[in-house]
C-alpha cells in the first residue's frame, strides 16, 4: 500500500488497529504507536508531578475527559497542535520535579506570585517560569514546617508541664 494511503487510513483510524500499517508510517519521530505511548507518558509525567487530575488535565489541553482517557491508554493521539503544548507541558513535569513538591495537588491550586494559581495559568496557556515554580516551593515547604509543628501553641519545656500539674521531674 502506498504512503499516503497509509497517512489518509492513519488520520481516522484508533492507534490499536494500525498495526499493519506502522513500518509504513515510520519516521523521525517514531511510528504513531511510540507517540501516543509517548502522550500517554507525558500525562503520567505530569499527574505525578504536579499532582493534576484527568479534569486538571483537561482543562489545560481544553479537552474532554475522555479525550484524556484515551491518550493515556493510547487508543488515540492528540491534535497536531496539540503536540506541542504536549511537549511544553512534559518540560514543566521535568522543572517541577526537581522542586520535589509535597502534596502538589493541593499546591497547583493555590494562588502563587501574581495571585493566580498554576492550574489557572495552564488553563489559560500562560508561561509557567522558574520563580512560580520556586514560590510553589517556598509553599510547599512552609505548608510542611507548620504541619510539623504541635498543636496547641509553643513548646514548652517538660519540667514547666511537670510543675504545672504538680509532679516532680527527674
Amino acid at each position: 500500500m502506498p504512503l499516503r494511503h497509509a497517512l489518509a487510513k492513519a488520520r481516522f483510524t484508533p492507534v490499536r488497529e494500525m498495526a499493519e500499517y506502522v513500518p509504513l508510517l515510520q519516521g523521525e519521530t517514531g511510528t504513531i504507536a511510540n507517540e501516543a505511548r509517548d502522550a500517554s507518558r507525558v500525562l503520567a509525567a505530569l499527574r505525578e508531578s504536579l499532582g493534576l487530575s484527568i479534569t486538571g488535565l483537561a482543562r489545560a489541553f481544553d479537552v474532554s475527559r475522555p479525550t484524556i482517557y484515551a491518550w493515556m491508554k493510547g487508543e488515540t493521539e492528540p491534535r497536531s497542535e496539540l503536540w506541542l503544548r504536549l511537549r511544553e507541558m512534559e518540560q514543566l513535569a521535568s522543572r517541577a520535579q526537581r522542586y520535589s513538591l509535597s502534596r502538589p495537588a493541593r499546591l497547583v491550586r493555590r494562588p502563587a506570585l501574581d495571585g493566580t494559581s498554576l492550574l489557572e495559568r495552564l488553563q489559560a496557556g500562560q508561561e509557567i517560569g522558574e520563580e512560580h515554580l520556586q514560590a510553589l516551593a517556598d509553599l510547599s515547604r512552609d505548608e510542611e514546617t507548620k504541619r510539623a509543628k504541635p498543636r496547641g501553641g509553643a513548646e514548652r519545656p517538660a519540667e514547666d508541664v511537670a510543675a504545672e500539674y504538680g509532679r516532680p521531674t527527674g
